[in-house]
């Protein structure tokens, strides 16, 4: 299995922290922007922080960071990301069981301005597989490996730009800095003629800027059977009730906000024939476009290209005649217009 393993930026030898209380929780489980002003401690890799209070008896060692495709058998990133896969050891100093739950919490902080959320997994089994934190039990004098997995675009492993951990150790805040470098927002727009702009009407490939998101239309189709891009072995595919057709819209849509957004908060969309108004189900293509999801358990991470579907459903004669087919659809405020035929 292929890692990258990123080397210690900070001290070379262990850094040994106690500390006594526990802090409220802030910067690593917060949503909002992650500042030059964060005053949490600055740690890395090699560090050793002990926590000794009256819950929490616990020692944390930073084994290391990788940003790989595969930080476990069953764990590989979709296409076009990586995890940003954060382990640290907790060793249960104390003389009585220790429950794991909310021990471990964290942002990624990319360029200094896109937040990536992740989620906390523990090492089981000689073959160390990951799996659910919660409610595990650490006897005194044990250690177990705690990963926090943040799935991230590609980009955020070779570029030169700033990547920043920001972590919650038992509610104790800290700052890993993976890699020094440019801050600020990043934009595909100078690289596209369309960029920009706002008229009404898109066609098919129309690269268009909107405030928070760059997108195009990838393809529109009639089909009695909605069936993903890139079909598995075993996926799931939508086919029309009887007398009845889709109308499958398929949008290409890149967050360039600062934080993840729900994939049916994203765009919406209706359908016109004629006169007549018809509502749609938002899918999200996943695992590199060889299934579905709805779209509102899908969290469109930023710098990340998603390809977001509506399914209209209409009766099969609606969809032979000779009517015009219309779909309207508003991302961050604004109209768009795109003509089926």
């Amino acid at each position: 299995m292929k890692k990258y393993l990123l080397p210690a930026l900070m001290l070379s030898a262990i850094l040994t922290i106690s500390l006594s209380g526990c802090a409220n929780r802030s910067a690593a489980g917060d949503s909002s922007s992650q500042t030059e002003e964060n005053p949490a401690p600055v740690i890395a890799e090699g560090d050793t922080i002990t926590i000794d209070d009256n819950e929490d008896k616990l020692e944390f060692h930073i084994e290391y960071i990788n940003i790989t495709e595969d930080p476990e058998l069953f764990y590989k990133a979709e296409a076009g990301k990586v995890y940003v896969d954060f382990c640290v050891s907790c060793k249960n100093i104390g003389d009585e069981i220790y429950i794991v739950n909310d021990t471990i919490d964290g942002v990624l902080l990319y360029s200094g301005a896109y937040e990536y959320a992740g989620s906390p997994k523990i090492e089981e089994g000689e073959q160390r597989f990951l799996t659910s934190i919660y409610y595990n039990k650490v006897k005194p004098a044990d250690t177990v490996y705690l990963h926090y997995l943040f799935p991230a675009p590609e980009e955020v492993r070779d570029s030169d730009r700033m990547l920043e951990l920001n972590i919650s150790l038992c509610d104790n805040d800290y700052r890993i800095i993976v890699r020094e470098g440019v801050k600020g927002s990043v934009s595909d727009s100078e690289n596209s003629k369309s960029a920009g702009r706002t008229a009404e009407i898109i066609e098919d490939g129309e690269l268009t800027a909107s405030a928070n998101s760059e997108f195009y239309v990838d393809f529109s189709e009639i089909t009695n059977d909605v069936i993903p891009s890139n079909p598995g072995a075993a996926y799931i595919h939508y086919p029309a009730n009887p007398g009845e057709t889709y109308v499958n819209f398929c949008l290409a849509y890149k967050n360039m906000s600062g934080q993840q957004i729900r994939g049916d908060k994203a765009i919406s969309a209706k359908l016109t024939v004629g006169e007549t108004h018809y509502q749609g189900a938002a899918k999200v293509e996943i695992n590199g476009r060889s299934m579905f999801e709805n779209a509102g358990a899908v969290q469109l991470i930023p710098l990340s290209t998603e390809y977001v579907h509506y399914l209209f459903p209409i009766p099969e004669e609606v969809a032979a005649g000779g009517e015009s087919m219309v779909i309207s659809f508003k991302i961050d405020g604004i109209n768009y217009t795109y003509y089926c035929k």
